[in-house]
């Protein structure tokens, strides 16, 4: 994911794995999943689009939210669960 990101010209500001936590509930029969936050910058619309598009063919990736924040803070938020391995 963070080889999308800077191919896509942004940058991973920060990066924090919650490790692994029961779901709240089952998706995919999962029980659950491995949680990761990625705080990162992507300026261009489409290329926020391009990482939706590509998360979602993703079969690791079982959920995932993309947030924005303020301009005088980071421009993305990325927070997903992985599939137990």
């Amino acid at each position: 994911i963070k080889k999308i990101i800077s191919e896509s010209g942004g940058n991973v500001e920060h990066e924090d794995s919650w490790g692994l936590r029961d779901l709240s509930y089952r998706i995919q029969k999962q029980d659950q999943g491995f949680y990761f936050v990625m705080l990162f910058d992507l300026e261009e619309a489409e290329k926020i689009t391009e990482l939706t598009k590509s998360l979602n063919l993703k079969k690791s990736v079982l959920r995932h939210l993309l947030l924005k924040t303020p301009k005088n803070g980071i421009s993305g938020a990325y927070v997903t669960q992985f599939a137990k391995t």
